[in-house]
């Protein structure tokens, strides 16, 4: 069996303008060899995706320079890792991008690139998965 990821994004319902949207990434092993992938906080692991009402996308901000440790996780084949997202944030090379969301229906999004992790038989960079559309509402 190929060597397989998930990735599921978790996500309020509902939350206040001007608060953090705190929620939860799901990384799952979805292969029979255990995999080991890059910690979706470090650079150009993880990009979340949000779409307005209207299907425009949203542009997040670059709300600064930042520098992350390299981290690896092993997951086992049919295991699940959470991990935990403060907010709408992400970081792609060394800058920290984050929504600033007003009020609103939006639609989101997590791609995640398990980067050069160690895979069976695999080439790294041919793994990416992308979770459902989670609807947010912004009050």
């Amino acid at each position: 069996m190929a060597t397989r990821i998930s990735v599921s994004l978790i996500l309020p319902e509902k939350v206040r303008s001007g608060t953090a949207v705190a929620g939860s990434l799901i990384v799952g092993n979805d292969g029979s060899s255990a995999i080991t992938v890059v910690h979706p906080g470090y650079p150009a692991a993880l990009n979340l995706v949000i779409f307005d009402c209207s299907w425009n996308q949203v542009t997040p901000d670059s709300v600064g320079k930042v520098h992350i440790a390299y981290s690896q996780v092993e997951i086992a084949p049919g295991e699940f890792r959470t991990f935990a997202l403060d907010d709408l944030a992400f970081t792609t090379g060394t800058a920290q991008m984050r929504f600033a969301l007003g009020r609103g229906r939006y639609y989101v999004a997590a791609i995640y690139h398990p980067g050069s992790a160690r895979l069976p038989s695999e080439s790294a960079y041919s793994l990416v998965a992308i979770s459902a559309i989670r609807e947010l509402i912004v009050e």
